[in-house]
Parts: structure tokens; sequence; C-alpha cells
């Protein structure tokens, strides 16, 4: 029912042909490349919420990293205030299949359940990224960050869409 909610993207339905690493690591192998006119940077994504981008592209395959690899950022928002954030993956946190939203004031309202969306630019808007799971003082106590539970399970995808286009409406 994506293609009908989200009428603003096109995309491309692909099998998920591997996953490779894992934590910091971790990317999907898809069964499209450039001949379906998939290109580096496209986001990926399933019914539930952004799965990654994609990172390499051979003629009939492409190479995704994830929202937990260590190389992810993006614009993201935490829907119950709207706040804008960062969303990143972290070292540390990706060991545990988390995605870091790093730089809080102390004082932030962010709470466990929180659902963090992308907030617009190299992504769609209003993707889910996650849920906060926890949210912590750094450990030089200036800023917190929480941490966040992606809502894809990446160990059990077969297919995934990739949005080769996207038009935002103002």
């Amino acid at each position: 029912g994506i293609k009908a909610k989200r009428a603003e993207f096109e995309l491309e339905l692909c099998s998920v042909v591997s996953v490779s690493g894992s934590g910091f690591q971790s990317s999907l192998t898809l069964s499209r490349g450039s001949v379906s006119g998939i290109e580096e940077g496209d986001c990926v994504i399933t019914g539930d919420g952004m799965v990654g981008y994609v990172d390499q592209v051979g003629l009939n395959h492409c190479v995704v990293k994830t929202v937990i690899h260590v190389d992810f950022n993006a614009s993201a928002a935490v829907s119950r205030t709207r706040e804008v954030v960062v969303s990143s993956g972290d070292f540390e946190l990706a060991a545990d299949g988390l995605l870091k939203v790093p730089y809080l004031e102390n004082d932030a309202n962010v709470r466990p359940g929180d659902v963090i969306l992308t907030n617009g630019g190299a992504y769609p808007p209003e993707l889910i990224l996650g849920r906060v799971v926890e949210v912590r003082q750094e450990s030089h106590g200036i800023s917190s960050y929480a941490s966040v539970e992606p809502v894809v399970d990446f160990s059990g995808l077969s297919t995934v869409l990739v949005i080769k286009e996207f038009h935002v409406e103002n």
C-alpha cells in the first residue's frame, strides 16, 4: 500500500540478495541496480520505515548501508514535539542494533517511546527511523543523546523499496 499512500515517490521493488556485516558495518545487497534507474544516495524503505540508503550501484545490484551503519546521518525530528534533531549511526550503539540521536540539550523533551522521523533534506520527510529506547547524558556532561531502535528488522528482510525520486509538496 506504500505506492498508494506515497504517490510522490517513484519506487523500485527489490529483493534482498544478502545481508552483510553487522552493527556499525551493517549492509544489504539488493537485486536491482543502475539498469533499473537506482542511483547512489537513493533512500531504501519498507512499509515499516527507513532501511538505509544506496551506497554502491552496479548494473544489476546495489549495496545499501542501513540506518545503524556508522556512515549514516540524516536530519530528523521527534514526532511528539517536532524538535529537529540529527540521527546517525554510532560505533558503540550499532553493536546493540541501535542508532543515535546526538547533541541533545540536557533538558531536551525527548523520552523513551518517542518516534524519530526523517525531516527532509537528502531523504523524504516523515519516514520512521525508530523509537527512542533511552536518553542518557554524554560522558562530557555538555549534552545528551538518545538511543533509537530502528523499526525495521534488517535480518528478516526479503523485499524492500528504493525511492528513486520524491517530490516534497509545500
